[in-house]
Parts: C-alpha cells; structure tokens; sequence
C-alpha cells in the first residue's frame, strides 16, 4: 500500500500544497482590491482548505482535484435551492470564483 493514500489521521493526502502563500497569489492575480485583507488558515478538512480573509470573507480551496468538481455542483445548485427556501437571503454572500493557479494545472 502507498503512502500517499492519505495522512495519519486518515484523510487523503492533498493533490497540492494549499498555503497562504498560493492565496495570496490568487487574490493577487485575480482579486487585487481583496490583497489589503489578512488571511489565515481555519483548518483543512477531507476535500478542502478553510482560510478566513478579513473579518467577513472566507477561502475555501480544494484539496483534491475530485473535490473540485463537488464545489462547481454546490455553485451550481446552491443559488437554485436558496430560491426555495422561504427565508431572508440577506446572509447569502456571491461566491467569487477563482481561475486555478498553475500549481492547480490550470
């Protein structure tokens, strides 16, 4: 069996390295109005990598390429479910969808 099936604590190992740096880097080269903002790792999960930017927004990135595909299911399906639901969308925010860093292959 390969190591690199997954961690110690076993979740699958991440496709690529997920890091402040490669945040930056998006917002950088995609959102530069957004490069003001602190940013700090929340935590990493079993599909993805949690970091708050600022006091209001969160990153959330993928950690695997199979997970990727889930987060374009949610952005697809999310703004048509919350047409149904008969609440208050004020605390609905835009998702602001990043192009993939070469890193990602992209």
């Amino acid at each position: 069996m390969s190591d690199k099936k997954s961690s110690s604590i076993g979740t699958p190992l991440s496709d690529v390295e997920i890091d402040i740096t490669l945040v930056y880097s998006l917002l950088s080269n995609q959102h530069p109005n957004l490069m003001h903002l602190l940013i700090h790792l929340v935590d990493a999960g079993w599909d993805n990598v949690m970091f708050r930017l600022g006091n209001q927004l969160s990153v959330r990135l993928p950690r695997r390429k199979a997970a990727a595909t889930l987060i374009e299911n949610e952005q697809t399906w999310l703004p048509v479910l919350a047409g149904l639901v008969h609440q208050s969308r004020s605390h609905l925010q835009e998702c602001i969808e990043l192009e993939p860093a070469a890193r990602f292959g992209g």
